[in-house]
């Protein structure tokens, strides 16, 4: 076939847009009214707070933001606050601007288009006033919730002599800063009201220690705030807040966060202590092995902190839930769980400390059902000859593929090609098996990989600043198929439960970063399949880095992509994303040992606008492959012991540790088991060794 020309291309987008079908999109979600995000630092090991801090939704690897385990908490008892818990964060006097909390979990919880109050509290100690830039810096930033630039409020400190201001602006704006005076060493309560005015000029407001006898007040009784900040560029975008930034450069400690909808949720006092009520209880689940499992509660009360529990024997015993993410949180993920983990039980004890009173949830069973694995072969391989991309049955011949405009993903001469819009994304989904009962996700056994292959070709591929994502996806587990076109933009794709992994790489002529940025998600309560980076907080790796400023992508060449996952054991799996155009090849790889996914029914591409990636994209080839991994060769299995525990440790993760009563057999798998492996010794022999993938 003799490719259409630019014009004639443009000729045709002009004419399907004439056509085109009006969506109407949502425009958010409601905003809650409880608390949303609270940080008190509770059991947090040593190290950076963005590395361990994701129970309480910190991210971000700077060392200019730190946690010491057992360091004490930052006291506002004199301030009119209930008692701090956990620890503190301490700021360096390096100026560093990448940890952040994610308190809205998905875009749209606080759209432009809707009048709402978002409240920030937190407890501020400055350690010395000859760090802090008598002209004012950056301590605090909220961002868009998809964003690590756009900033929609700052705060700002100054130094005023040995002493300190906090100030407040809206993007672009002046500072309004708070008249008090705030010695060093002492600790300062901060509140900040960004009232979002639907049609509007939002308004930022600023307290620095309010009155005692206004904490915990209704929204009638809130005080004159100290500063307000009117002028500033006005974020328009429906998107919202949703990153709480901590920026250090002022040697400084941070503690207790707390962000919510209300004056009274930010400002808990002792004086006005509300027992813990649990409003809405975590449910049983039924999965399938080797997956996790995201347990939920809502409560309320005075400052309520969250512990989750574990119990293996029915209910008779419980301990405190160490494995996961989110154990001291409202919202709880559990580690993978297999079969050996069926009927395992959780619970969460609710605790308001100003009263010494706790509630405990209902229990929550998590039934584990046998995956079907799939066997090595070919899953799919499509070229779309027949000229369809919607028609199932899936087969080994036929992918199915839904486009968020059915425009943006048409048929030409035979061809099928993928265009992206003016000043918008889009998003393209194809399935690579049905979903029916019979036809289940590809499921990985340890040592089987799934490479999925796409290639393709584009033309017009801007000279920089390019952005094209791409990723592998499970919606079997939890999810809901998008079933048809016109499901929204480039930011929809029924996202919710969805499981997987996100490529971002720089589509353009010139690589001006690092190529690919390889990604898990982690926020599977947002419906924004792939718009957000936000929802991947883990960023397994980004490279290769000595592609920057080299010749990229160019017109009219083709490019092979494969996106593989390797289940090295039963909680860990190797993700790799290569491109190569046969001359060039730019690769990636990382391991994943939090959440090891390994099933898989869809494969996404998602072009950010027409000016950031090509004008178009050739869709060649598809091709769904289950491959078993090469055999690996022996490794020794170590083996000490302390007191009554016997502890076994191996070098390689793909190996799997067998057991048996006899040296003979036969043997069978220990559930779980990673290295450092303690079993406790007991009566009778046990024979160990290691199988491989």
């Amino acid at each position: 076939m003799i490719r259409p020309s630019p014009g004639a291309l443009s000729w045709w987008r002009t004419v399907r847009r004439a056509l085109a079908v009006l969506v109407v999109l949502g425009l958010g979600h409601p905003a809650p009214a409880a608390l949303m995000r609270t940080s008190q630092m509770v059991g947090f090991s040593s190290g950076n707070l963005g590395l361990v801090g994701t129970t309480e939704g910190w991210s971000g690897s700077t060392a200019n933001v730190t946690v010491t385990a057992g360091s004490g908490s930052l006291d506002g008892t004199a301030l009119g606050l209930v008692p701090s818990a956990g620890d503190k964060a301490a700021l360096s006097a390096t100026a560093s601007t990448t940890t952040y909390n994610l308190f809205a979990p998905q875009t749209g919880v606080f759209p432009a288009n809707r009048t709402t109050n978002v409240y920030y509290s937190f407890l501020y100690q400055f350690n010395n006033a000859a760090d802090v830039d008598p002209a004012g810096e950056t301590i605090v930033q909220i961002n868009r919730q998809n964003s690590g630039t756009a900033y929609i409020v700052r705060a700002y400190a100054r130094s005023v002599g040995d002493r300190l201001q906090i100030g407040v602006a809206k993007t672009n704006g002046t500072v309004a800063w708070a008249p008090k005076l705030i010695p060093v060493n002492t600790p300062t309560f901060v509140v900040i009201r960004h009232q979002i005015i639907a049609a509007g000029d939002d308004v930022v407001d600023l307290w620095i220690n309010p009155d005692p006898s206004t904490l915990g007040q209704p929204e009638e009784n809130v005080p004159p705030p100290h500063a307000t900040a009117f002028d500033g560029t006005e974020d328009t975008s429906n998107t919202g807040p949703g990153r709480f930034y901590l920026v250090s450069g002022a040697n400084a400690s941070f503690d207790e966060l707390r962000v919510a909808t209300t004056w009274a949720e930010v400002t808990p006092t002792p004086l006005l202590c509300n027992p813990p009520v649990i409003l809405e209880q975590p449910t049983n689940i039924v999965i399938t092995a080797g997956i996790n499992v995201t347990l939920t509660l809502t409560a309320d009360g005075t400052a309520p902190t969250y512990q989750w529990q574990v119990s293996r024997d029915g209910g008779q015993t419980w301990s405190n839930a160490t494995a996961g993410v989110g154990m001291t949180t409202p919202v709880y993920t559990t580690p993978n769980l297999h079969l050996a983990d069926n009927g395992i039980q959780y619970r969460c004890i609710v605790t308001v400390a100003c009263n010494n009173s706790s509630v405990t949830s209902q229990v929550a069973t998590v039934t584990v059902l046998p995956p079907v694995p799939t066997p090595p072969g070919l899953v799919l391989q499509d070229t779309w000859a027949d000229g369809d991309r919607v028609t199932g049955p899936v087969s080994p011949s036929n992918s199915v593929w839904f486009a968020s405009s059915t425009g943006s993903l048409i048929f030409l001469d035979g061809l099928l090609y993928g265009q992206p819009a003016t000043g918008s994304s889009r998003l393209w989904i194809g399935y690579f098996t049905d979903d029916t009962e019979t036809n289940l996700p590809v499921h990985l056994e340890v040592g089987r990989s799934l490479k999925v292959t796409w290639r393709w070709n584009s033309s017009q591929i801007v000279p920089s600043g390019g952005n094209l994502r791409v990723g592998l996806f499970d919606y079997a587990d939890g999810g809901q198929r998008v079933t048809g076109d016109n499901f929204g933009s480039g930011s929809a794709g029924n996202g919710l439960n969805v499981r997987g992994y996100m490529a971002v790489i720089d589509y353009a002529q010139t690589f001006g970063s690092a190529p690919i940025n390889l990604r898990a998600r982690t926020a599977l309560g947002s419906a924004n399949l792939m718009g957000s980076t936000g929802d991947y907080a883990l960023s397994m790796v980004t490279g290769p880095t000595n592609a920057v400023g080299q010749p990229a992508f160019q017109d009219l060449v083709n490019y092979t992509l494969e996106f593989t996952v390797t289940r090295l054991a039963l909680n860990e799996v190797e993700v790799s994303v290569t491109i190569t155009d046969g001359t060039n090849t730019w690769s990636v790889s990382a391991r994943d040992n939090v959440y090891a996914y390994h099933r898989f029914d869809a494969f996404a591409i998602r072009p950010n606008s027409l000016e950031t990636t090509a004008f178009d994209f050739q869709f060649l080839e598809f091709k769904v492959e289950v491959l078993q991994s090469a055999v690996a060769q022996p490794i020794p299995l170590r083996f000490g012991r302390q007191g009554n525990n016997l502890i076994l440790s191996w070098d390689d993760a793909r190996f799997v540790l067998q057991a048996a009563p006899a040296v003979t057999g036969p043997y069978t798998n220990v559930p779980t088991a990673s290295s450092p492996y303690t079993h406790t010794l007991g009566p009778g022999a046990l024979y160990f060794r290691l199988a491989t993938p």
